[in-house]
């Protein structure tokens, strides 16, 4: 599928030899961008020669200005409404721009969306754990603590916002994306997902790899952020642990470098003593060693309380689903509750097949309808409940006075995750199994049997509108009391017994 409004801009310095990499990696997305612009940036290599073999892509040469203004050239030279800018050492993994687009679709006040990164080696290995710290909230805080996105090509951008903002500063080596989310969480909404967007590839000669400089320009775009926090003790407070986090940040990566590099290099040597001077060494040694004061007095105190040491939980990254918006949209016959629906109406078969049907679907009796039904005039009643606002127990009763004597009501019940079709204030009809047999019991009596049907899996599956057939058959059999996704009940009208 190819989309009329995501411009991709390639800005390339010598790196001919990733190239193809990355131009490919746009040839293969789900969602193809409407155009691609090159902007070399006064590379030596055969980068134009290359290009040329990419008649999709359009190529601007510029004599060698930096990044920043690469970017921009970019910018200004591109149409589309939405934006995304790649490395050309860089990749974007295959649905980084339908995910970008359907986030930025759902949310037309977003002025960019970010996602994950992986980091790769030169031949695109992956290096460690998939970088991604989703901020659902108060972005601009959360981006003086610290550079929480850490990879450009895995932002899309509203071409507009960035137009208005001025783009990229110039004057900046290095940074320039720091700068630009800052300003723009200080003056727009933003949004993230938790989707991994593209691979960061690591080969010795990044621009992160020059250390003095980062620091330099991370310390100057976090400075001028000051003046718009000062007198918010909040966002000070903010900017101050961000500020010192910096230097901590890159103070271990020149520690460990100077540490390692063979041989005396005074360069080196004059970088790790700027360091010195407002790396905090000691607080770094003493935040995770048990002589610190404040982990003594814990220790004390469950010492003198006969606390048992809780065991250190495990690390989890969620991944994909840290996200506040559905990965999927399938419909609701194909969802992970009617899959529920449908194997308890099978159990049930002939009272289902000879069933009054009471729903919010075609050929469907509406609740409302109930009461116009006849007295003991039905064997069988099919109840799949909407959410909606009526009086539940008057609702019940109704149920009851329509069935025959013997006769039997199928209900299924939204649990804690069901969604509504509905606005939430009208949102009556969510249900515990212990909820539903005390309303149920009323009328019926002892003659109720009622169950709950889900776990973390399907919870989960329901949540984000996926397919039941995503699932494994397998995975709808376990029942866990905290998960009840769907209440079932079935109950009997006794027939009332006669003296004589």
């Amino acid at each position: 599928m190819k989309s009329s409004g995501v411009t991709v801009v390639v800005t390339s310095f010598n790196h001919a030899c990733f190239l193809p990499d990355a131009l490919q990696s746009l040839r293969t997305q789900s969602t193809t961008p409407y155009e691609v612009v090159l902007v070399d940036d006064g590379s030596t290599d055969d980068t134009a020669q290359l290009v040329s073999g990419y008649p999709e892509v359009r190529y601007l040469y510029q004599p060698n200005r930096g990044l920043s203004a690469a970017r921009n050239a970019g910018l200004r030279a591109s149409v589309g409404e939405f934006i995304v800018f790649l490395d050309a050492d860089d990749v974007l993994e295959p649905r980084a721009i339908e995910v970008g687009l359907r986030y930025l679709a759902a949310h037309p006040d977003w002025a960019l969306v970010s996602g994950g990164h992986r980091r790769a080696a030169a031949d695109l290995r992956p290096l460690g754990h998939d970088c991604c710290w989703p901020v659902h909230d108060r972005h601009y805080r959360a981006l003086l603590h610290g550079n929480y996105i850490g990879m450009h090509a895995a932002v899309m951008y509203r071409r507009a916002a960035l137009l208005v903002l001025g783009g990229f500063d110039e004057e900046l080596t290095a940074c320039e994306d720091y700068d630009v989310y800052l300003r723009m969480a200080r003056s727009y909404p933003i949004g993230c997902h938790g989707e991994i967007a593209a691979l960061y590839r690591q080969h010795g000669t990044n621009m992160s790899a020059r250390l003095g400089n980062m620091l330099a320009m991370a310390l100057r775009v976090h400075d001028r952020q000051y003046p718009h926090v000062k007198h918010d003790p909040e966002l000070r407070a903010a900017w101050r642990q961000g500020h010192r986090g910096w230097w901590i940040y890159f103070g271990d990566q020149i520690w460990e470098q100077v540490r390692s590099a063979p041989g005396f290099d005074l360069q080196r040597l004059g970088l790790l003593l700027r360091v010195i001077g407002s790396y905090p060494f000691a607080w770094k040694l003493l935040r995770n060693s048990p002589l610190r004061p404040r982990s003594l007095a814990r220790r004390v105190r469950s010492a003198l309380r006969g606390e048992a040491r809780q065991e250190e939980r495990a690390s989890v990254n969620p991944g994909s689903f840290r996200t506040l918006v559905p990965l999927g949209s399938t419909a609701a016959s194909d969802s992970v509750a009617s899959r529920y629906i449908h194997r308890f109406l099978a159990a049930h078969p002939s009272d289902a097949e000879a069933a009054v049907d009471i729903g919010d679907g075609p050929g469907q009796l509406r609740l409302e309808q109930v009461s116009k039904l006849a007295d003991a005039s039905q064997s069988s009643v099919t109840c799949i409940l909407q959410l909606g606002t009526f009086e539940l127990d008057d609702a019940v009763g109704q149920f009851f006075r329509v069935l025959r004597p013997g006769g039997v009501l199928l209900a299924v019940l939204p649990g804690v995750v069901m969604r509504s079709n509905v606005a939430s204030t009208d949102d009556h009809w969510r249900f515990t199994a212990a909820g539903a047999r005390r309303l149920f019991s009323r009328h019926f009596g002892e003659a109720v049997e009622v169950s709950h049907h889900g776990n973390v899996v399907t919870a989960l599956g329901a949540l984000h509108q996926l397919p039941a057939d995503s699932l494994e058959e397998i995975e709808f059999e376990p029942v866990d009391n905290q998960q009840q996704l769907l209440i079932t009940v079935f109950a009997r009208k006794i027939p009332v017994r006669t003296a004589g």
